[in-house]
């Protein structure tokens, strides 16, 4: 009698946890490789310096509210970008001249230099509110693209039999471009949510916002104190995968609900 072996599922699920175990080892591995080359843990620290102080962040002065604070700028930022440039998207699928006259302005956008958005921000508004706007002009035209190709990419016929059939605005929007969209609105959320975690700390770096995560990155390379530093920073990459997780969580639900 032959043994059952492992099911396909079972076998994708240890896949998806090996694969980034993998990852995150080969990366560890690499540090200390270059850490013990450079033979200087002043500016190179070992994995495990790092790691263990990630772990004592939270018992620092100001650790909790520089991570609410900026995960919350970083939730209105993404939240301000995803409404919209999901309204204009649709607005220009269904509404041709409108794509027409938001082209240059989303061209502008994604030529216009980073650095040189967050230091005219920096001299619109106030400070504490830079990096919501500099994030919101970064992220917006990324996203408009991808929903605009998402929604323009509807087979025609069923945009045309709508029109024949006289259906309202509002059914062809809720029926037809909202379902035939979601999969390609949650993939590209998922990419701009994490250009919003670089984008709003950075420009928290360059506006001394207080009580935000970039301050204390700067504080931390004033001093020297680059595990610090770089404690600070993988905090900011695990929030930027938390924040992943839960819109690939979120596109679970919607998928189990269809």
């Amino acid at each position: 009698m032959k043994s059952k072996g492992i099911s396909p599922e079972i076998k994708r699920a240890l896949l998806n946890v090996a694969y980034p175990l993998i990852a995150f080892a080969v990366i560890l591995a690499v540090w200390a490789i270059a850490a013990a080359a450079m033979g200087n843990t002043v500016l190179l620290p070992y994995p495990g310096e790092v790691i263990k102080r990630f772990f004592t962040l939270h018992g620092e002065s100001g650790f909790w509210q520089a991570l609410g604070m900026t995960t919350g700028r970083i939730l209105e930022t993404f939240a301000i970008s995803l409404a919209i440039s999901l309204a204009a998207a649709l607005a220009g699928a269904l509404w041709k001249p409108f794509d027409r006259i938001m082209a240059p302005v989303n061209t502008v956008l994604r030529a216009a230099p980073t650095m040189a958005v967050i230091l005219l921000a920096m001299l619109w508004i106030e400070y504490e509110q830079a990096p919501v706007l500099i994030g919101f002009l970064v992220a917006y035209p990324v996203m408009y693209t991808a929903f605009h190709s998402a929604f323009t990419g509807i087979p025609k016929e069923l945009t045309e039999m709508a029109k024949v059939y006289d259906v309202p605005v509002k059914d062809r929007i809720t029926g037809i471009y909202l379902p035939m969209t979601m999969p390609a609105v949650f993939d590209t959320s998922r990419t701009a949510v994490s250009l919003t975690v670089k984008v709003v700390i950075a420009a928290e770096v360059l506006a001394y916002v207080r009580e935000s995560m970039g301050l204390q990155m700067l504080a931390a390379n004033r001093e020297f104190d680059v595990a610090a530093l770089m404690a600070w920073t993988v905090l900011a990459i695990v929030l930027s995968f938390v924040l992943e997780g839960v819109i690939i969580v979120v596109k679970k639900l919607w998928e189990a609900r269809r």
